[in-house]
């Protein structure tokens, strides 16, 4: 039964206003009452957020064949954790296992899980924890800032945005940017400094570009409380360990990956790159677009991560939050959003000495979008809720259902599509016929259908679209060359030529694309090798390509558009 104070029986002995009228709880701040939605909302927002949050799981899980580009090269060289005689001399192996590209945390992970689970399986749980990660410090967040429909609002924004949890289901480090923004968020409107300080240690060891933003967001909002003056000595005394987590972090990261630039530098600097094609529009590592806009915003490399709207929207939102001054929690996500605009500056001005501007801004959007989203509506939905009851009062709750919907509808379309997508069987083929061969055995092939040799058949290519990696010249010169090798292996002219290549490269076997030879070939690749497909296609189209009819003794396997053929002197 509801206590009924008698008028001026408040703390402080004065009456309190009869025109004040009373929050409806559980919409908003940190006390969940019995305003909370009725169990039967509750549960059918808690089931669709379930599907809206672990639907990119079910993708992979229905579809192994769908994951992120990249992705093959970060997880392939980890079958050598759980078999060391793979990969035997493989300078890919190297250069993905060890500073810059794994990070120690990332590392650490899969020596652990690798031997019992595999490469593949490991991937995929690692990334399946990222995702609950993901999800329960998003609605964390969320509580802190809006109460029970604040953590849902967070994590059905989270849902829907296209860099939000559909980017962290892959298990490599680049997955773990978003929880970790998240983890920092929650920490600072928790004002819990210990886990603040694990958010910064987390950070160092997984992904170290998301340590600038969360040691500047800590910093930002630090400053709000030295704004007080009462408050200085209790906020500078609370900063100690975060601070000292900072420090420690910082030095882990250029004691653990300084060792890049020794083994595969000189990195590259921004006058060297301006002058590659790797770096220019449709580039391999495209950073300088045809056009200004794209370079400052949906550049891959070189812009915020967002589009102009996006962009002028999510700053004028968040702006406004901030010249409201609702609270410092509210301000959190602002001040993290700011530190890692701050910290893509500091990238392009020191290019490439950081790592890529992009990296230190792009999860941050939905980060902030989330967060005013989690902040606005349920302190909307309470103004209403004076004004006109528990009708006001639910709309929070009814915006968090229908977010949760729609999360969870677009969620089971992308699995059934994923589920309902034409395999591949030809190329399966290929890759269980391409394990079969020594485990020494050296394989060539068009760079894109290269990709996914090392993961799927567990055997070394000579190079890949993937492993072109121009940011350490040490590394590249040589991967270039053996890249621009295979596309001229594909398209060769002369069986003579062809045995010459895989003598010189200790190449035992070519695979042959019919696909790559036909009027309409599928030969597109982003420059400088797209240039070079095209001037060995235009040769081999004059002279004729020995590849695409290879006499019977070459041939290994066939079947639909592949062919393995063998090469080299000792065939």
């Amino acid at each position: 039964m509801a206590r009924i104070d008698a008028p001026g029986a408040g703390r402080t002995g004065v009456a309190r206003k009869a025109s004040t009228p009373a929050k409806p709880a559980g919409y908003g701040g940190r006390v969940p009452l019995a305003g909370r939605p009725p169990r039967l909302v509750g549960a059918a927002l808690a089931a669709l957020l379930v599907l809206a949050v672990f639907a990119p799981v079910a993708r992979g899980l229905a579809d192994p064949d769908d994951f992120e580009g990249d992705w093959c090269q970060h997880v392939a060289w980890t079958a050598r954790l759980a078999d060391p005689t793979l990969f035997p001399d493989d300078p890919h192996v190297a250069f993905f296992s060890g500073p810059p590209l794994s990070t120690l945390g990332v590392r650490a992970a899969y020596e652990a899980l690798v031997p019992a689970l595999g490469p593949e399986p490991t991937a995929r749980t690692l990334g399946a924890l990222a995702l609950l990660a993901t999800a329960a410090l998003g609605a964390a967040l969320g509580r802190r800032l809006g109460g029970v429909a604040g953590a849902a609002l967070v994590v059905g924004v989270l849902a829907l945005h296209s860099r939000g949890l559909v980017s962290t289901p892959w298990g490599i480090p680049r997955s773990f940017a978003l929880p970790l923004h998240l983890a920092t968020a929650w920490a600072l409107a928790a004002r819990r400094r210990g886990a603040l300080a694990a958010s910064f240690l987390a950070a160092a060891l997984l992904y170290p570009p998301a340590l600038p933003p969360a040691v500047g967001g800590a910093v930002l909002v630090g400053l709000l409380a030295l704004r007080r003056p009462r408050a200085r000595a209790t906020a500078l005394r609370r900063g100690v360990v975060p601070a000292v987590a900072a420090v420690v972090s910082i030095a882990v990261l250029l004691v653990a990956y300084r060792g890049a630039d020794d083994r595969y530098g000189p990195r590259v600097d921004r006058a060297t790159a301006r002058a590659m094609p790797e770096f220019g529009p449709d580039g391999r590592a495209e950073l300088w677009s045809r056009s200004e806009r794209r370079f400052w915003t949906s550049g891959p490399s070189s812009g915020v991560g967002a589009g102009v709207a996006e962009v002028a929207l999510t700053l004028v939102a968040v702006g406004a939050l901030v010249a409201r001054r609702r609270g410092r929690r509210h301000l959190v996500a602002p001040a993290l959003l700011a530190a890692g605009l701050v910290s893509f500056a500091a990238a392009h001005a020191t290019l490439f000495a950081l790592h890529l501007p992009q990296r230190y801004v792009a999860t941050l959007w939905p980060v902030a979008q989330a967060a005013w989203v989690a902040s606005v509506l349920p302190a909307l939905a309470r103004r209403l809720g004076r004004a006109r009851g528990p009708r006001g009062g639910a709309l929070a709750t009814g915006v968090a259902l229908a977010l949760a919907l729609v999360g969870a509808g677009r969620g089971v379309a992308r699995t059934v599509a994923a589920a309902r997508a034409p395999v591949d069987e030809d190329r399966r083929a290929l890759h269980a016929f391409l394990s079969t061969l020594p485990r020494d055995a050296r394989v060539a092939a068009f760079p894109t259908d290269a990709d996914e040799i090392p993961l799927r058949a567990r055997r070394s290519v000579l190079a890949s679209d993937e492993t072109a990696q121009p940011y350490w010249l040490g590394y590249y010169r040589a991967e270039r060359a053996r890249l621009e090798a295979s596309i001229e292996a594909v398209f060769a002219t002369s069986w003579d030529a062809l045995d010459a290549f895989a003598a010189r490269h200790g190449v035992a076997v070519v695979v042959a694309d019919a696909s790559r030879y036909g009027a309409s070939p599928r030969n597109a690749l982003r420059e400088p090798f797209g240039a070079a497909v095209r001037r060995s296609f235009a040769a081999g189209e004059a002279a004729g390509f020995v590849l695409r009819d290879p006499p019977a003794d070459r041939v290994l396997f066939r079947r639909g558009r592949f062919t393995v053929v063998r090469v080299g002197p000792g065939r």
